[in-house]
């Protein structure tokens, strides 16, 4: 057996896009940058936190974009590049702004965002893209 082989009994999954835990079927959609933060998990990785307005629902996504040392490059020397999830960000900010994730304006705000913790929305500081919000 194959070392990347399911175990016996798994059976595999039908894809399906998937955006935050939500999903809609393959397309584009026209959609307006509800909220746009940056954030840091308690390994010290650095993200970026999308909430996109869409179809009458909105849709969250998360993507990281530095390590845990925050560092948004893996490599060395004339090999390094940048972490996939920070060329993720940098091609979407530059596709709304024509600047890219280190040219945005951030604004520190205080915002809702949901505490897992406390399994609520709370107001939080927060770096916020200003430079995208309300944008299509």
């Amino acid at each position: 057996m194959n070392k990347l082989a399911l175990p016996t009994g798994v059976e595999k999954e039908e894809e399906r896009d998937s955006l935050g835990g939500d999903t809609l079927p393959a397309g584009v959609y026209k959609g307006v940058v509800d909220m746009a933060y940056l954030d840091k998990a308690p390994s010290g990785a650095l993200h970026v936190v999308l909430a996109i307005a869409t179809e009458g629902r909105v849709i969250r996504q998360t993507t990281y974009i530095s390590n845990k040392e925050g560092k948004f490059t893996y490599g060395q020397g004339k090999d390094m590049k940048p972490l996939p999830g920070y060329t993720q960000m940098d091609t979407f900010f530059n596709s709304l702004t024509d600047k890219g994730i280190g040219e945005q304006e951030i604004e520190e705000k205080t915002i809702k965002v949901f505490d897992f913790t406390q399994r609520k929305e709370v107001n939080a500081q927060k770096d916020v893209f200003t430079s995208v919000l309300k944008l299509p």
